[in-house]
């Protein structure tokens, strides 16, 4: 995961100061914000879910234009099947971990004065370890696509209730794409403005 950080850090620095020279305000504010949800794999072998964490790190530029990096835990989900064309007694194991870091933009739409409404397209380096076990496998385990890399656009959308000038509360939703299975997430988040 360090590698994941140090080879995205100047892909990163280029966002935000690009982003700071279009839309540069007297009330910026810097924030930071953890979350906790659950991610949802939709499609084949891994059609299950798992506990999603979120460690962000965001600036506002203005009342309708934010910058955000996270952390991203999208958990470890599994499945047993039994692969075609052979005989066995017990089932194998696929599982699959999966963790990385994500950069959007957020355009913010005020409902009220304490409630907003938010859009955002943004990249997603992800990284994740799939592992197969069980019963047709030599000598028990084998690990394949071991720290494999993915870089891919997202999407989603959050409500964002402001509870005071240094604290606001979210519900989002965002859709990932990992090695070809749709992953779908929901989640609340804490954000600490400074």
């Amino acid at each position: 995961m360090k590698s994941l950080l140090l080879k995205n850090l100047p892909l990163v620095g280029i966002f935000i100061l690009s982003s700071s020279m279009l839309y540069a305000e007297e009330e910026n504010q810097l924030y930071v914000g953890i979350g906790a949800g659950t991610a949802d794999y939709q499609k084949g072998p891994f059609n299950d879910d798992d506990n999603l964490k979120t460690f962000s790190i965001g600036y506002d530029y203005s009342d309708f234009y934010s910058v955000e990096v996270s952390y991203l835990d999208l958990g470890t989900v599994s499945d047993r099947y039994f692969p075609n064309n052979v005989i066995t007694v017990t089932p194998d194991t696929l599982m699959l971990d999966v963790k990385g870091l994500t950069i959007a933009p957020a355009f913010e739409f005020d409902l009220s004065p304490h409630w907003s409404v938010s859009a955002r397209l943004g990249l997603a380096v992800l990284e994740f370890d799939k592992t197969w076990f069980g019963g047709t496998v030599i000598d028990d385990t084998y690990l394949y696509d071991d720290g494999v890399t993915e870089t891919d656009f997202f999407y989603g959308f959050r409500l964002q209730y402001d509870m005071n000038d240094h604290t606001t509360f979210e519900l989002n939703w965002d859709k990932y794409e990992v090695d070809s299975i749709d992953v779908d997430t929901v989640y609340a988040k804490l954000n600490f403005y400074f």
